[in-house]
């Protein structure tokens, strides 16, 4: 496993693992720890959705405690990324607005979700 950025973007699949507590989610947490991770506000409104759905109102609070802190907006230029992704690279629009977001700050994606893999991007996924 190789880092070629110094940050890493966390994609919403990985946070879940972490708030699920999951043995791949505690790997996450440990490779995290020493890291300066950033995540977008389209993860943040993936994490709570999912929460609520699962009638985990009671961890929302995570998302405060942890993902508010390292959370960066989606700019003009980002969207334009995305849109070119999403088609170039067959991903839906919010996972190529996750993408253009790692790219476009110069991240390797941190992901659980296997549609990144093998689409040519700098992607860890979480196994």
């Amino acid at each position: 496993m190789s880092l070629s950025g110094s940050r890493v973007m966390v994609d919403s699949s990985v946070w879940m693992e972490i708030v699920e507590g999951t043995e791949k989610g505690e790997r996450a947490r440990d490779f995290l720890v020493p890291r300066d991770p950033i995540t977008t506000v389209i993860s943040i409104a993936e994490v709570e959705r999912a929460l609520i759905r699962k009638g985990w109102k009671d961890k929302l609070e995570f998302i405060d405690a942890v993902m508010d802190r390292c959370a960066a907006d989606i700019t003009k230029e980002i969207a334009k990324k995305a849109a070119l992704l999403s088609i170039e690279k067959g991903l839906g629009l919010a996972d190529a607005i996750i993408a253009a977001a790692s790219l476009l700050n110069k991240c390797t994606l941190y992901t659980a979700d296997k549609d990144f893999k093998g689409k040519g991007l700098d992607v860890i996924i979480l196994e």
